[in-house]
């Protein structure tokens, strides 16, 4: 039984919103949803697996109409899915009001529910959001009662920390007797166990999430009641990523020299990604970085440069103040930090205090 899972599409989203990047970005995670289904036809899955979160909030009718034309260009796949806390099921909900095809099963009980197919010995557990904060851990209570089935779940959920979705336990989970555990809500794909998996979101949402972004595509083999076979692979498949993006700058750097720097880093890495770069090292005491201005030049160039953090500190002449303020708090300074043993640690106190203590005179 070959399956694809896809987690925390949140289509709807625009990350970047107020930015030109925005409305791009809306629509390129509904190209990217798209593409998984042609996947799955192009591939003929068998099923495809969709643990919550499928829209970004609540849908709008003609959202989930559009969601239900995808579904139904699928010739072989079968679709089980159900609803995250972003998705939830309200009463008011659009989800209500569409009838997907046949080979969909939408898993709306807000408990336990399962689905079998018997042309591919599987059964699909899983459950829906009945609103967005659900403090019971409603995943415990499962157990697969047929060793002889394919058994999967869908769950939505936090298995790292209470966040207050739906707890989950790995200890539970391992011993509940599912073939592969089919997870959503953790965007970033942390590793869990080969049978307990995040897949992660097929887009990057906010600029937290760097990384490659993409779906799970697998096979699992059972025969008889003994433990199933199973394979999969991570597939990337985002139109973009967030890439972080470090500089170090010296003395001789100029913003010109920098925005040759990092266009050409840029151009290597991909000019299609966003970028978030950070300017380290030293920069001349006179000079400050305009961050903005860099950021729009290189913007001009093509490159999604799209937040600079400066963590640079100006390079003082510390031999030089050392002779000339020897008799001042700034000399007394200098002298006590020779005491630090860590050349780099030195480096870094000595530029930060001279920072603070010629700043402060300057003021004076």
């Amino acid at each position: 039984m070959r399956f694809l899972h896809a987690g925390d599409v949140h289509l709807g989203a625009e990350p970047e919103s107020g930015t030109d990047l925005g409305p791009l970005r809306r629509n390129e995670i509904w190209e990217t949803f798209r593409n998984i289904i042609e996947v799955c036809e192009r591939e003929q899955v068998d099923l495809l697996l969709l643990p919550g979160d499928l829209f970004h909030g609540q849908p709008l009718l003609r959202e989930v109409k559009e969601v239900d034309y995808l579904f139904r260009r699928l010739s072989h796949t079968k679709v089980v899915m159900c609803a995250g806390n972003h998705d939830c099921l309200l009463s008011s909900s659009h989800y209500y009001d569409v009838t997907f095809p046949e080979h969909v099963t939408f898993l709306m009980d807000s408990h336990a529910d399962s689905v079998f197919f018997p042309e591919l010995n599987t059964e699909v557990f899983g459950l829906s959001y009945e609103t967005r904060q659900i403090s019971e851990a409603r995943y415990d209570a499962l157990h697969c009662n047929k060793p002889e089935r394919i058994n999967i779940l869908l769950a939505h959920g936090n298995i790292l920390c209470n966040d207050k979705s739906i707890p989950l336990h790995r200890g539970v989970l391992e011993t509940a007797g599912f073939d592969y555990v089919a997870l959503g809500h953790l965007h970033n794909r942390p590793e869990i166990s080969k049978r307990i998996v995040y897949s992660g979101s097929p887009e990057p949402l906010n600029r937290g999430e760097t990384g490659a972004k993409g779906y799970i595509l697998g096979e699992i083999k059972k025969v008889g009641t003994g433990p199933s076979e199973m394979e999969w692979e991570f597939i990337p498949c985002a139109r973009r990523e967030y890439v972080p993006l470090t500089l170090e700058t010296t003395v001789y750097s100029t913003e010109l020299s920098l925005c040759s720097e990092l266009l050409a880093a840029v151009q290597k890495k991909g000019l299609q990604h966003m970028y978030l770069v950070t300017l380290t090292g030293t920069r001349g005491r006179e000079v400050i970085w305009n961050t903005e201005a860099l950021a729009e030049l290189l913007t001009k160039q093509g490159a999604n440069v799209i937040e600079i953090s400066d963590e640079t500190i100006p390079d003082f002449p510390v031999e030089k103040l050392r002779t000339e303020q020897q008799d001042t708090l700034v000399g007394r300074f200098i002298e006590r930090m020779e005491e630090v043993e860590s050349p780099e640690l030195k480096k870094l106190a000595l530029q930060y205090g001279l920072q603070a203590l010629l700043a402060r005179d300057e003021r004076s």
